[in-house]
């Protein structure tokens, strides 16, 4: 996805299955050479830890994390 191809996505209900089902649709294919980039609400930061990404940057309610390609 280019720098333009960006996309917003919103949880309703907070539902870290909802969450967990949406990080691994987005990143079941990625390849390596592609960064991906999220600016999340601090009440999903573990969430998307648990999905392996990891803080670049600390804001006040958002932190910006980047998915960490775990290929096997």
């Amino acid at each position: 996805m280019c720098e333009s191809e960006k996309r917003k996505y919103y949880i309703r209900d907070n539902d870290p299955d909802t969450i967990d089902g949406l990080l691994d649709s987005i990143t079941e294919d990625i390849s390596a050479d592609v960064i991906l980039t999220a600016l999340v609400h601090k009440r999903h930061i573990n969430d998307f830890r648990r999905n392996h990404f990891n803080t670049i940057k600390e804001l006040t309610n958002y932190d910006m994390m980047q998915y960490v390609l775990m290929k096997s």
